[in-house]
């Protein structure tokens, strides 16, 4: 029964891998689930995909402020309204990803600002962006530093920092880093930012100018970044020294209206055609997504489209043959095994030989005169 089970549960996971990661392929690289920019319109900047909400040009966006701009020259993709960097657009997660500075406050040997005044920046956003807690982490990067971040939301605001130093033995601190992988505080430290943020602002500093450790840490570093797009380790310093902006993910979401309301209004609903989902944000707003089991850009008419399963992961039926249907797949078992649901086949158990036993009787007939 355990290995029954065990089998079910692969086989759920695996269905559910090849789903997902056909529609974020679809949703966020364009080559599959049908159109992804608006008829007619320009899908690319450069290697970066365009998809609708997202435009280029009168007619190509859902709003204004979903309006972006291509150098053709240069191939950078801005939003319009702010001239914001695009790196990456996702409509799976309500993502877009831009790049933010990064802050340092650098000094020479005799403890004296060096080069331009680098040491604070920050981050404004309008509607319907905010700045992701969930996708981007604070870092203060440094021997002698500390920094602090402060973040609004509205007319609310929150503070927070971290303290970054370590030993003046560059042997000692070259080891230590790299296990130090945890940004803890020797070095380096982390922490997270409040969600919904409309607005930030960070500043770095040093506590003696790095007088005591310039020898092999000259700067210190402060900025928000990607998670997993940046890992401490020895060669930071060096990397972060030439190293000016890193990547820093937006959240994006449609109007202001829960789904339960913006789909009462059918003109101005964002999702389009039948095999569209409404997933509401956790403020407000929502954003669009193809169902389970199709692909495609669900903000455009009928552009969700079925999800061949069969045709992307051809192991997805272990001792059966795999039969795409509109939404989903079943398995079609192999002689000698049986369903135990439409996508786990299990082996039939071989009939037990019968034991017949024969008792043989003997009858003894007396006769008696």
């Amino acid at each position: 029964m355990m290995l029954v089970l065990l089998l079910a549960a692969t086989n759920a996971v695996a269905a559910a891998t090849t789903r997902r990661s056909a529609r974020e392929g679809g949703a966020d690289d364009g080559k599959a689930g049908g159109l992804m920019a608006k008829p007619n319109c320009t899908a690319k900047c450069g290697n970066i995909e365009i998809p609708y909400p997202f435009g280029i040009g009168l007619g190509c966006y859902f709003g204004p402020r979903f309006e972006i701009t291509c150098n053709q020259s240069t191939k950078e993709l801005r939003l319009m309204e702010t001239r914001m960097l695009v790196d990456s657009i996702s409509l799976t997660e309500g993502h877009l990803q831009t790049k933010q500075l990064v802050n340092r406050d650098c000094y020479d040997a005799q403890g004296k600002p060096r080069g331009e005044d680098q040491s604070s920046g920050g981050l404004s956003v309008i509607p319907p962006y905010t700045i992701s807690s969930d996708k981007n982490s604070f870092f203060v990067v440094g021997c002698d530093t500390y920094a602090h971040f402060v973040g609004r939301r509205g007319n609310q605001s929150y503070t927070t920092g971290c303290i970054s130093v370590c030993k003046n033995n560059p042997n000692l601190y070259a080891d230590s880093f790299d296990k130090n992988e945890s940004c803890s505080g020797m070095g380096c430290c982390k922490t997270n930012i409040s969600p919904l943020l409309d607005n930030l602002s960070l500043q770095v500093k040093s506590y003696k100018n790095h007088t005591e450790v310039h020898d092999f840490n000259a700067c210190g570093y402060a900025f928000v970044v990607k998670k997993d797009n940046f890992k401490f380790g020895k060669t930071s310093f060096q990397y972060l020294n030439k190293t000016h902006r890193l990547p820093l993910v937006l959240d994006w979401q449609i109007g202001e209206e829960s789904c339960q309301y913006a789909m009462q209004n059918k003109t101005t609903y964002a999702c389009k055609g039948n095999n569209s989902d409404c997933q509401d944000k956790p403020s407000s707003g929502y954003i669009c997504l193809c169902k389970p089991g199709f692909q495609g850009n669900p903000y455009l008419p009928d552009s969700c489209e079925d999800i061949d399963e069969c045709a992307l992961n051809s192991t997805l039926c272990n001792h059966g043959k795999c039969e795409n249907k509109e939404g989903n797949y079943t398995c079609v078992c192999d002689s000698g095994y049986k369903n135990l649901d439409d996508i786990t086949c299990i082996k039939v158990p071989s009939a037990k030989p019968l034991k017949i036993s024969l008792v043989t009787y003997e009858l003894e007939l007396a006769i008696y005169i």
